[in-house]
């Protein structure tokens, strides 16, 4: 898996929570890792 389970499931959690109060437009903030080598240790 590319990223850690915890992290895919808070990010779909937090887009439903979004799509049910009807906000069309939120912020998400895109971390461009080209090579994908970072391994989260900050989270």
């Amino acid at each position: 898996m590319r990223y850690p389970l915890h992290i895919a499931t808070d990010m779909i959690r937090w887009q439903m929570r979004n799509w049910w109060a009807g906000n069309k437009r939120v912020p998400v903030v895109l971390m461009l890792e080209p090579l994908h080598t970072c391994n989260l240790a900050c989270l």
